[in-house]
């Protein structure tokens, strides 16, 4: 008898050999000697007594929440509301990993000779059933209809080992017939044999008694959430149905929108330097201005994105300097590939810059391959700025956010490679702008907010953006240099126009 819908989590799904090793660990642990198996089970009910307290505590850790609260009434997270919803979200992932595991272990407790032992592995595979059941209830009750939420649990991120469509994994498996009827066939044998459990003195047992008293608690409340699992699971069918037809349609858009993007951003980018307005000689006096963190606002004449993208500044980057080893700077292991890229660059400086097709790292030249600049310095501490970097860095081989929706995390559009490297970093505050539906932040916005900064500061503070510089060209092509007070007042003029 299967003891709970037997769920492989994502790896084990997509690896058949995964699958095959859980099904002889099985074996092999319902084949273990009565003393080593016994032992194990205790082992894993202790652990089991560890991971509901944990869960226990992320749950009201998450109630407590103010921030996420926050971000649900106002429309989008904010980056560190967005890092805080991952950082629930992974610990949670992590321990229905380990519920699943021990689910999977005892899911053969039949083949045990021992009755004991027979009823101890089943406790402890129980427990873990319910308590995932009764989570997985509790999650699907308090985001189902919640669509920022609940998008933002489906969305992957690498940063935090969050594979994609988390929450709507959740959902089927709570949803699926089939686990509902092998949930009510557990909770039978539970009911049948419970008088052998308590002749066995398990409630007793201070390694089972709290797992036993968790049984009789929720299994009667997680019994109960079952009357809405048939319209629950009509409602998956429909959306089921209709995302099969709706999903290739999707995908094939979206392969044309991003060969078109990526067609369009090659054939009208200036192809060599001679030909853009800030030539070598001008990137000869911005070198020496330039710190680890500037933020480089962009605009080339004659792109298709600056004809098409609202404002004046079409484009935004940060600048890493020329070696990042010595900005205390590392780029993560999982993007290694990015190293051998760096060593590809020319020399003269890097900038992090999201364009088709992804978030990477480029030289300055090509970067500055372009008719104006203004450069912009966020006064940080310098631990501020390292973690600015290093935030920004995290998101290289993103792929270009062709909707701009600062919502979602798993796509990076330029701006808001800014927006999520700077934003509550010391006393820097930068707001979305709501446009069309979502809230974005244009080149042109994130000027305007750091011009307001440079005058007032924020909340008392001294002004957290400092001008270094502004090289704007005028028709013939020649460029103006400006410094200090005259480049703010330039950048002024410039997005009032």
């Amino acid at each position: 008898m299967i003891l709970l819908p037997r769920e492989w989590v994502w790896e084990w799904e997509a690896n058949r050999v995964a699958r095959r090793s859980v099904r002889l660990r099985n074996a092999e642990t319902a084949l273990l000697e009565k003393g080593k198996l016994d032992r194990q089970i205790r082992e894993d009910a202790q652990e089991l007594v560890q991971r509901l307290r944990r869960l226990q505590r992320l749950e009201r850790s998450a109630a407590r929440a103010a921030d996420f609260v926050n971000g649900c009434r106002r429309g989008y997270f904010t980056p560190d509301e967005d890092a805080m919803v991952r950082r629930i979200q992974q610990h949670y992932h992590e321990h229905r990993q380990h519920l699943y595991g021990l689910i999977d272990r005892y899911i053969s407790y039949r083949r045990i000779s021992d009755p004991a032992v027979r009823m101890q592995a089943f406790c402890v595979g129980f427990a873990a059933a319910v308590s995932l059941y009764a989570k997985s209830l509790k999650l699907i009750r308090q985001y189902e209809h919640n669509p920022l939420v609940r998008r933002k649990l489906n969305e992957p991120e690498p940063r935090f080992q969050l594979p994609g469509g988390m929450f709507d994994e959740i959902l089927r498996a709570h949803c699926s017939l089939r686990h509902g009827l092998l949930y009510f066939a557990a909770v039978r044998f539970w009911k049948r044999h419970f008088q052998a459990i308590k002749t066995l003195h398990l409630p007793q047992d201070r390694d089972f008694a709290l797992l036993v008293r968790l049984i009789r608690q929720q299994h009667h409340r997680v019994r109960a959430g079952f009357e809405d699992l048939w319209l629950r699971h009509l409602r998956r069918d429909v959306h089921a149905c209709w995302s099969a037809v709706a999903d290739p349609v999707v995908h094939v858009w979206d392969l044309f929108r991003n060969w078109a993007a990526h067609f369009f951003t090659l054939q009208h980018q200036a192809p060599v330097r001679d030909k853009c307005a800030l030539n070598e000689g001008v990137l000869e006096q911005l070198r020496p201005l330039l710190q680890p963190g500037d933020v480089l606002l962009i605009r080339a004449e004659g792109r298709l994105t600056t004809t098409l993208l609202p404002g004046f500044w079409s484009h935004a980057a940060i600048y890493l300097g020329s070696d990042l080893e010595a900005a205390a700077l590392a780029i993560p292991a999982s993007l290694r590939a990015f190293n051998r890229q760096i060593m590809d660059l020319p020399a003269g400086g890097w900038v992090v810059d999201a364009v088709s097709p992804c978030v990477r790292i480029r030289s300055l030249a090509d970067c500055l391959c372009a008719d104006h600049v203004a450069i912009v310095r966020p006064l940080l501490t310098a631990g501020d700025m390292q973690r600015a970097l290093k935030e920004a860095l995290s998101h290289l081989g993103k792929p270009y956010d062709l909707e701009f929706d600062f919502n979602q995390a798993h796509r990076i559009v330029c701006t808001e490679l800014i927006y999520r490297a700077l934003h509550r970093r010391g006393h820097a505050e930068l707001r979305l702008v709501k446009r069309l539906g979502r809230y974005t932040l244009t080149g042109d916005d994130l000027a305007a907010q750091m011009l307001e900064a440079m005058a007032t500061g924020t909340e008392g503070q001294s002004p957290v953006f400092q001008m270094v510089a502004t090289a704007l060209s005028n028709r013939r092509g020649r460029v103006n240099v400006m410094l200090g007070e005259a480049a703010r007042k330039a950048l002024g003029r410039v997005i009032d126009r």
